[in-house]
């Protein structure tokens, strides 16, 4: 197989970046999210990815990875999307391509470069101002690397209701067959449980699922919390890979939501992007008139392109 790199025996990991073929928002919900993650968690145990970051953001994602032969990465990379995007279309009624075919890939070679990737990574969340810093962020995953439970109280399963602890063995038999648990079914769970259970559902998912190699991650700086404190004071760079961005707060899609639920009432942004163009577009001249999003905004959010 074809090597990424010349194996020099020094350390190094490979950065990747992947976005929608027309930056519009792929993840709206936490179903979205958990979706998303399960599958990409499954894929690299199959493929023997070891990966030290994930960061989820509405309209993209990041990976930080050892390097692995390029055909292996490239079999990761279209397994993954491709049922990501099978499930993600069937849920919302849409077909075609969700993820560019091609996708930004740097290798990072040394512990200093891999360190610079991680605080990238994990510190995206934080540059588009969705936390304050990046541990509050629950789709980068850095808080579950010394928690199991850090968006949720964790209570002995004998003090949970029926409805729970049947959602949480759906977890249990989904993770054992190396499955990940459909939409539809999340959906029907969910409905079942107060806002609080549903926290302590989704931290498990993600505790279940992850394959995040923390201790390898942690080993680049020695202590979780020294390299908590290195994210906080480092943000991170990447000048080898061309990134979309979107000037503007990644927050103001929540705000629209709102808006969506409470001028429409619409609830399930489903319901909105099934929704003809016309139709779409004059959502969207309310959404720039009730908020401080910009255009470029809308239509990503909109899918109005």
């Amino acid at each position: 197989m074809r090597s990424l790199y010349k194996d020099t025996g020094e350390p190094a990991a490979i950065h990747i970046y992947q976005r929608t073929p027309k930056g519009f928002l792929v993840f709206y919900s936490i179903k979205d999210h958990v979706v998303f993650f399960m599958t990409l968690c499954l894929m690299a145990r199959k493929y023997g990815i070891k990966v030290l970051g994930i960061s989820i953001m509405p309209d993209h994602f990041h990976l930080l990875i050892l390097p692995v032969p390029m055909e292996i990465l490239s079999l990761f990379m279209q397994e993954s999307t491709r049922c990501f995007a099978r499930s993600y279309n069937s849920w919302y009624g849409r077909t075609g391509q969700l993820f560019n075919h091609s996708y930004g890939k740097s290798l990072k070679r040394g512990e200093k470069k891999m360190r610079t990737a991680a605080a990238y990574v994990y510190n995206n969340p934080v540059e588009k101002r969705l936390c304050q810093r990046a541990e509050l962020y629950q789709w980068n995953f850095l808080a579950y690397a010394n928690q199991s439970h850090p968006f949720s109280e964790n209570k002995p399963l004998r003090k949970t209701r029926k409805a729970l602890r049947r959602a949480l063995s759906v977890i249990q038999s989904h993770s054992e067959a190396g499955k990940i648990i459909p939409y539809a079914l999340l959906e029907s769970l969910s409905e079942s449980l107060t806002p609080e259970e549903v926290r302590v559902w989704i931290d498990t998912i993600i505790h279940t699922y992850n394959c995040v190699d923390y201790k390898a991650l942690i080993s680049l700086y020695g202590s979780y919390e020294t390299m908590l404190m290195a994210f906080e004071s480092n943000t991170g760079s990447e000048y080898d890979i061309k990134e979309d961005f979107t000037p503007g707060s990644d927050r103001i899609y929540a705000k629209m939501t709102q808006i969506l639920n409470r001028e429409y009432g619409k609830a399930d942004i489903r319901e909105v992007l099934s929704m003809p163009l016309e139709k779409r577009r004059m959502i969207g001249r309310t959404l720039l008139l009730k908020t401080k999003a910009t255009p470029r905004q809308v239509i990503k959010y909109l899918q109005l392109e």
